[in-house]
């Protein structure tokens, strides 16, 4: 019989259904997109805060890098070479990075998860 029970309160859950008329549908949906941006708002600005720490954080590491002195090292000079090479490299890939962060459109929580991930991959 608890079993049966389950079922019945399932079925008076389904019942609670608001009806409304053809009239009233425009000023429902405006109320539903209202309190869907309204829980949208928080993780929209957690994204922010933590995209902004960082930006931060990647001008500080390319402003680390620039300034890094290889003549230091007790390397042989074709090692110095490839590193200066690599380094380049990183620095480029590391603007590229920072321009495509700053340049995010903050839309919907989904769009701007989907569009982050694109420019890590």
């Amino acid at each position: 019989m608890g079993i049966f029970d389950f079922f019945r309160k399932k079925a008076q859950e389904d019942e609670a259904v608001k009806k409304i008329s053809f009239k009233e549908i425009e000023g429902e949906i405006r109320n539903k997109k209202q309190k869907i941006e309204g829980k949208q708002k928080e993780p929209r600005n957690q994204i922010k805060e933590r995209l902004s720490e960082l930006l931060q954080k990647l001008e500080q590491g390319k402003i680390i890098l620039e300034n890094l002195n290889l003549e230091e090292n007790k390397a042989p000079e074709r090692a110095k070479l490839i590193v200066r090479e690599n380094l380049v490299q990183f620095d480029s890939y590391l603007e590229k990075l920072i321009s495509s962060l700053k340049e995010l459109n903050f839309e919907s929580p989904e769009i701007l998860i989907k569009k982050i991930n694109l420019i890590f991959n």
